[in-house]
């Protein structure tokens, strides 16, 4: 998602943004490229199809969570002025949760 954003489409603006090293960046800019997700041109990286989904029952969802939940503690600990974090406390009933699971078939 990030080289959707035009300052974030060379490799060293990238690196800088996600404070990785080169070696895992290489490794993930293959794969992303193996799997068609973006494409070098002319130096920059540019996204290809950015319409990703795992469906809930993919054996990466749960990795998926829990990388984007690790992002936000980093975040917190960084206190940027311009993040922005948000904690709310719902319930949801047992009603609730079976209508929307018969809902999404």
């Amino acid at each position: 998602m990030l080289v959707t954003s035009p300052a974030f489409q060379t490799i060293d603006r990238v690196r800088e943004r996600l404070q990785i090293s080169s070696e895992k960046l290489g490794q993930i800019i293959d794969f992303l490229m193996e799997n068609g997700l973006i494409e070098k041109k002319q130096n920059r990286l540019i996204p290809k199809n950015i319409d990703v989904h795992l469906e809930r029952d993919s054996p990466l969802i749960a990795k998926h969570h829990t990388n984007w939940r690790m992002q936000a503690i980093r975040s917190l600990d960084q206190e940027l002025p311009n993040e922005l974090h948000y904690s709310l406390a719902c319930k949801v009933a047992a009603r609730d949760n079976a209508e929307a699971a018969a809902n999404s078939d």
